[in-house]
């Protein structure tokens, strides 16, 4: 499943982010094994080529598989920056709530609601008391 072809140094699952950006085949790559932060030869990942792309669905399947957001290509570049660069607002939006709530996870001090742009809020002193808020998009 992680087969590079000679010329771009593509695996399937990057063949998959470019052309197409079907979910089910990338699921299904996935499934079976393909690594989701596999780089080509400049250094992008599947989650770069389906930014790139504007495959809206498929960067936010890429990210749920474990897709690290924070890799940066051989010319220093990283997703949200090649989503603002190529103007995709709908990829830039996506990428800026999973970094909130990966920022608010990582602090220990919130969980995340069922509802998108908000988050639960624990109080440090005192565990039972939650406050929600809305998230700033």
């Amino acid at each position: 499943v992680d087969a590079v072809d000679t010329g771009s140094s593509w695996t399937p699952l990057m063949r998959v982010s470019a052309v197409s950006g079907n979910q089910k085949a990338a699921s299904l790559l996935i499934e079976a094994g393909a690594n989701v932060n596999v780089k080509d030869k400049d250094g992008k990942t599947p989650l770069m080529v389906a930014v790139l792309n504007n495959h809206e669905e498929l960067v936010q399947l890429l990210l749920e598989k474990g897709a690290d957001a924070s890799v940066k290509n051989e010319f220093g570049k990283g997703v949200l920056e090649m989503a603002r660069v190529f103007d995709r607002q709908n990829v830039v939006s996506l990428l800026e709530e999973k970094k909130r709530e990966s920022r608010c996870l990582r602090s220990r001090r919130c969980s995340l609601s069922a509802d998108p742009g908000t988050a639960s809020l624990r109080r440090p002193r005192d565990t039972e008391q939650n406050v929600t808020v809305e998230l700033e998009r």
